[in-house]
């Protein structure tokens, strides 16, 4: 990974003399001018910001991140929150001892005062090993340090106010279409030349849409907490041309840490939820497919039987599970269970089945609109 210049580290830990205190937590002494792998950032705080949780992973033997930058090595990862004062001191952390984390980022005003608070310091180190190896007493190490200064037009609580309105008004919004859908009338230009989009989110949450044609020809990206705003920036960067992902994020927009827990709509919720779309073009319609996941339904006819022969197991096979009913102990009624599994099923969960719904229309909200009201086909085979 490129290092940031000396030059911009010396000249951002002396703008904000907390990161030579939590730099020395991670690395110990430095010694002479050697810096570690050590990456600054300052970034605006916003509404999405005080809904943030951490993301660690201290045991890579039994979860670990990526990175693009080492394809060969897993990652450990651990996040915390530090506030600082104005006298540059550390006031109050969240998320430091504990090794899955709750809390969100506007709990750390729990520990620290607001209006004590001159600026958060988002605190993440990595340590990278080799594949063969995660039990490597020497492995890359990295400090990524996000500061979040005090906004000048509002303040800790009134931010957090309006985060926690924001909040409130999603609570229900994956029951509904995106409030404001954007024209994207550059999207459905590359839609037109055959062009197609994905949608799907990241191992930390975000929002994520590509627009891909070949791979002779350029493709196109957007990324936010939410899909929105992704897709709108994937707007811009078909205008543009196609943009290196280093001079949008953390440049013109923030480089996003995760996505957002709270959903805006009923697409945004359902890349939340891990589940993908597909969307492309033919003729004149506009195609679009929602792909996922849904609870496995018992057959109609098992529950048949069931009525008639009261009590007594019932076996049927489905996608190479063999499962029975199970009357229950206590009550009425009955659950299943499996069986019997395929040699092949490794990873498959029996309750679980591939789904699809596609819509269609004159434009990608319409087609997706129409995907949501669509009946639900089962993938057998995928």
């Amino acid at each position: 990974m490129k290092r940031q210049s000396r030059k911009r580290l010396a000249q951002l830990i002396e703008q904000y003399p907390a990161i030579a205190k939590v730099r020395s937590d991670a690395f110990g002494t430095i010694v002479g001018e050697k810096f570690p792998n050590t990456t600054v950032k300052v970034q605006k705080p916003d509404l999405e910001l005080m809904h943030l949780k951490a993301r660690n992973h201290p045991n890579p033997k039994r979860s670990w991140v990526m990175s693009s930058h080492y394809p060969k090595r897993v990652g450990s990862q651990r996040e915390y929150l530090c506030a600082i004062d104005s006298r540059d001191q550390i006031i109050g952390k969240l998320w430091e001892k504990d090794t899955f984390p709750k809390g969100m980022v506007k709990e750390i005003f729990l520990v620290a005062k607001q209006d004590k608070v001159a600026y958060l310091l988002w605190v993440r180190e990595n340590g990278w090993y080799p594949r063969e190896d995660v039990s490597s007493s020497m492995p890359i190490r990295e400090l990524t340090v996000i500061i979040f200064p005090r906004r000048k037009d509002m303040s800790w609580e009134r931010l957090v106010g309006l985060a926690d309105r924001a909040e409130t008004e999603r609570e229900k919004a994956f029951l509904y279409h995106p409030k404001v859908m954007p024209k994207l009338l550059w999207v459905h230009q590359a839609l037109q030349v055959g062009y197609h989009l994905r949608g799907f989110s990241s191992g930390g949450g975000l929002r994520v849409v590509i627009l891909e044609k070949t791979k002779k020809k350029k493709s196109f990206y957007g990324e936010h907490p939410h899909v929105e705003e992704a897709l709108n920036y994937l707007d811009e960067d078909v205008l543009a041309g196609g943009r290196p992902y280093k001079k949008v994020y953390g440049k013109k927009y923030p480089h996003y840490l995760t996505g957002a827990t709270v959903s805006t709509s009923n697409i945004d919720s359902w890349l939340r939820w891990g589940h993908t779309f597909e969307c492309w073009q033919e003729g004149k319609i506009i195609f679009f497919k929602l792909r996922g996941y849904a609870k496995y339904k018992i057959p109609d006819w098992v529950k048949r039987e069931v009525e008639f022969r009261p009590g007594e197991p019932i076996q049927w096979k489905d996608r190479g599970f063999t499962f029975t009913t199970v009357p229950k102990t206590y009550g009425f009624g009955y659950t299943i269970k499996v069986v019997k599994s395929p040699k092949e099923s490794q990873g498959k969960d029996p309750y679980l089945i591939k789904v699809t719904r596609t819509g269609k229309g004159k434009t990608l909200w319409e087609a997706m609109a129409f995907a949501f009201l669509a009946p639900q086909v089962e993938i057998k085979d995928d």
